[in-house]
């Protein structure tokens, strides 16, 4: 897992769009987790199946966006 600066985070439960949440991650702490490795979230375990870096500007500011696609059917 690597780290990356300032973000937000979106988690897409099996492939809902309708069904994230979003966290905004001040220090970069949140490690950017490795395609196939397991987390657990909203007390179980989901299966990362893509995880995604993108650009997101707004105003004059831009931020990174990392999405993290997870799945209970593995």
């Amino acid at each position: 897992m690597t780290t990356i600066a300032a973000k937000d985070v979106i988690f897409v439960y099996n492939g809902n769009d309708n069904y994230t949440e979003a966290e905004f991650d001040a220090d970069g702490d949140f490690p950017c987790p490795i395609d196939g490795s397991t987390i657990t979230r909203r007390g179980k375990q989901w299966k990362v199946t893509r995880t995604i870096v993108q650009s997101a500007t707004s105003g004059a500011k831009a931020m990174q966006v990392l999405r993290i696609d997870l799945t209970d059917r593995f």
